[in-house]
């Protein structure tokens, strides 16, 4: 799920709302997604030994200054076009009782929310 470090995505994007769907669709399908990058700390509870972890950031948008940065934020971003509404169906008509077009106005909203350059989210990879 995207995150930010500097309070763009909050509580008032719509981004941040599709972000909450997907948790409570994901906890009501008895899922729930992780923060990858805990998984070093995970894979030695476990018992792994030697573990190495190396920490990627995907932006939404191209937002950074960095050309790779942005290159790959063109690659996220088109990810977040085309698979949000389907997520967002699914969470949201099967588990938790919208309608396909009270999901529709969310997708789409949270998608403008992924174009704007204000919001600095990103994915942890």
């Amino acid at each position: 799920m995207p995150v930010s470090d500097d309070g763009t995505l909050n509580e008032k994007t719509s981004l941040y709302k599709v972000i909450d769907v997907m948790n409570k669709g994901a906890e009501a399908a008895g899922r729930k997604f992780i923060d990858v990058w805990g998984l070093k700390k995970m894979m030695q509870d476990a018992g792994f030994v030697n573990v190495t972890e190396h920490r990627f950031f995907w932006p939404t948008n191209p937002w950074p200054q960095d050309e790779k940065l942005k290159q790959l934020s063109i690659w996220n971003n088109a990810n977040f076009k085309t698979g949000m509404e389907a997520f967002l169906l699914a969470y949201g008509t099967r588990l938790l009782g919208w309608s396909k077009e009270e999901v529709q106005v969310l997708a789409a909203k949270g998608l403008a929310d992924v174009n704007n350059r204000a919001i600095h989210a990103y994915g942890k990879m």
